[in-house]
């Protein structure tokens, strides 16, 4: 069952469009936590479905350890040249590392043009282990200069 996080009255687009971008959009998401009063910002592939973000990273990292502490987050996916849009919110975090290879797998075939590429099959045959970095928006937003940029 597909959840549908809070849309602000603000945002340009519904939860429709806001799929839509996140679907077609093949750039990494930032991802804001902060632990101990210190932020951090990543950039990490990500899918989005049924209403959140899944992103992998290795179980071992700093962010990923960090990320355990963290209960929640603040995201952007936005595009870096004109017209500038994207979708931006915050939510909870969570690690799971039951579902880490099979998210990197949906990762690298999601960002890599040939996932079978040496690089595709050199992460997938690292023997480090993956998590699985989900995020649940308590809200998103969206926003587009389109018009005022064109």
């Amino acid at each position: 069952m597909t959840k549908t996080p809070t849309i602000k009255a603000s945002s340009v687009w519904d939860a429709k469009q806001i799929s839509a971008f996140l679907d077609g959009f093949v750039e990494p998401l930032r991802l804001a936590i902060t632990v101990d009063g210190t932020p951090l910002v990543v950039p990490l592939w990500f899918i989005y479905s049924d209403g959140k973000f899944v992103c992998a990273s290795q179980t071992d990292s700093h962010f990923t350890k960090l990320a355990r502490q963290a209960t929640t987050c603040g995201f952007d996916a936005s595009v870096n040249e004109i017209p500038y849009k994207g979708v931006r919110g915050q939510g909870r975090i969570n690690v799971s590392d039951a579902d880490g290879d099979e998210a990197l797998d949906k990762l690298r075939h999601r960002y890599l043009e040939d996932p079978d590429s040496s690089f595709g099959r050199w992460l997938s045959s690292r023997q480090v282990p993956e998590s699985a970095i989900i995020i649940e928006p308590d809200w998103i937003t969206s926003w587009d200069f389109t018009d005022r940029m064109g």
